[in-house]
């Protein structure tokens, strides 16, 4: 009974370690297409895309899931900042980039 607690726990926290995850079959032959990008990706290749999803292509269908997460709770003299080429966020004074804000980070 012990285990069947421990596996609705983990079963919970699942979600808390992407803010989400998609999936689609494929669309051509052996690779898989990014439906971000729309670039090609061969069976078993792994990749991250221009809004910072790490992708996985299989030999059925391709999966893909949000790294960089969102944040809220912060200030209203504050901002987030996403940064698309790092894939990094970060939360600072609108007036004063120098200065950091407290947050709260969804997802990974």
């Amino acid at each position: 009974m012990r285990s069947v607690g421990v596996m609705l726990m983990l079963c919970a926290l699942a979600p808390l370690a992407h803010s989400y995850c998609y999936w689609g079959l494929k669309e051509t032959g052996q690779q898989c297409v990014d439906p971000v990008d729309k670039t090609s990706h061969d069976i078993g290749e792994k990749w991250t895309n221009s809004k910072c999803h790490t992708c996985v292509c299989s030999s059925t269908d391709f999966s893909c899931c949000d790294d960089m997460g969102r944040v809220s709770g912060y200030p209203a003299d504050c901002e987030a900042v996403y940064d698309w080429t790092h894939c990094t966020v970060s939360v600072h004074k609108i007036d004063d980039h120098t200065i950091t804000c407290p947050h709260v980070r969804i997802g990974k």
